[in-house]
C-alpha cells in the first residue's frame, strides 16, 4: 500500500487532474492497481496486486531446527553471496594499466 500526500493542493480541478494522470500512468502497469479518491486531508491510497514471490520466499527456506517457524538462506543463496564477494575483491585488487 502506498499513501500519497497532496495536502497542500487546494484546487479541486488540480486534484482531479493529478488523480487522472496517476490512474493513466498506472494503467500501463501489468499488475492490478487500485487508486482511491483523494480524501479531505489530501491523501490518496494506492494498492497493487503482488505479481511475484517475495524475496524471502525465493532466497530462503524453512529452518529445520525450529520446524519452519523461522527461515534461513538457501545454500545456493550463500554461495552466490561469497562468489560475488570473491569477484569484487578480484576486480578491486587487479593492477591498473596507465594506457
Amino acid at each position: 500500500m502506498i499513501i500519497v500526500d497532496f495536502i497542500d493542493m487546494t484546487e479541486p480541478e488540480h486534484r482531479r487532474q493529478v488523480l487522472r494522470a496517476l490512474e493513466k500512468a498506472l494503467a500501463r502497469d501489468r499488475a492490478k492497481t487500485y487508486v482511491t479518491e483523494m480524501s479531505t486531508l489530501g491523501l490518496v491510497e494506492i494498492t497493487r496486486k503482488r505479481t511475484r514471490e517475495s524475496l524471502e520466499h525465493v532466497l530462503c527456506e524453512p529452518c529445520p531446527a525450529c520446524k519452519g517457524r523461522g527461515v534461513m538462506k538457501t545454500p545456493q543463496t550463500v554461495c552466490y553471496k561469497y562468489f560475488a564477494r570473491s569477484c569484487a575483491r578480484r576486480v578491486s585488487s587487479a593492477p591498473t594499466s596507465i594506457w
